[in-house]
């Protein structure tokens, strides 16, 4: 993509950040950023844990905060908890870490184009493997509650993205080659979703946003391709 150009809708492109620019003047190395996934999770799970606590004894609360409500209410604290950590010991340098810049029309579609083309591709492929029903994702569908679907749809994929393509991804810069810090922010990201076959897709989704993040100085890309794939995927499983 050239950022030099100019969109679509007439809006002028900013220059794509470099390597420096993008990064966090402060490093991050692999084995400390597993810490920190590490300490993610605890979050994760200790905020669902609350939660399935204390929705059962509120009718209202238990008709929407399920087991998977719980879950994602707690992705997202865990992420907002490894971020807070980062800012606050960031000698107010931490705004590098989220680059921001406006992007056309045309660099958002072909986002979310190119995460909808990988995500098909991998599942035609993995429908080939002789032990595709033994791993595939299976998922009762979602309840239709406002607050899961604002987690799944745009909380989620606003927080992962400021965690694993801001944070993570812009500390990589720092201490690695761009590869690597695409390869290791991507096989975190991966990481952190468990599930064998949700592991292989998202990996290379992963690897996909960091590259736009490198390649448009921009969060913006990976923001709208990350929400629109969470969107489809749940309607899909809504309506399907």
């Amino acid at each position: 993509m050239d950022t030099n150009s100019t969109s679509d809708a007439g809006v002028e492109h900013a220059p794509a950040q470099t390597d420096s620019e993008i990064a966090s003047p402060a490093g991050l190395g692999f084995a400390a950023a597993l810490g920190y996934l590490l300490l993610f999770w605890l979050v994760v799970l200790a905020c669902a844990g609350v939660l399935n606590l204390i929705a059962p004894g509120s009718p209202g609360l238990a008709r929407v905060l399920d087991d998977d409500t719980c879950l994602r209410i707690g992705y997202v604290m865990g992420a907002a908890f490894i971020l807070w950590r980062g800012i606050r010991t960031s000698e107010g340098r931490w705004r590098s870490w989220f680059p921001f810049r406006r992007v056309g029309v045309r660099q958002l579609a072909l986002a979310i184009v190119g995460v909808f083309a990988i995500t098909l591709a991998i599942v035609a492929l993995a429908r080939l493997l002789p032990f595709y029903e033994d791993i595939k994702t299976k998922q009762d569908p979602p309840d239709t509650s406002v607050i899961l679907l604002l987690l799944v749809c745009i909380l989620g994929p606003v927080s992962e993205e400021l965690l694993f393509r801001g944070w993570m991804f812009s500390g990589f810069l720092v201490r690695y080659s761009p590869t690597k810090a695409i390869v290791f922010s991507a096989l975190l990201f991966a990481v952190s979703h468990v599930h064998p076959m949700a592991i292989i897709q998202t990996f290379a989704i992963g690897c996909f946003f960091a590259w736009l993040v490198r390649k448009t100085g921009s969060l913006l890309p990976a923001m709208a391709a990350h929400a629109a794939i969470n969107t489809v995927v749940t309607m899909a499983r809504l309506f399907g």
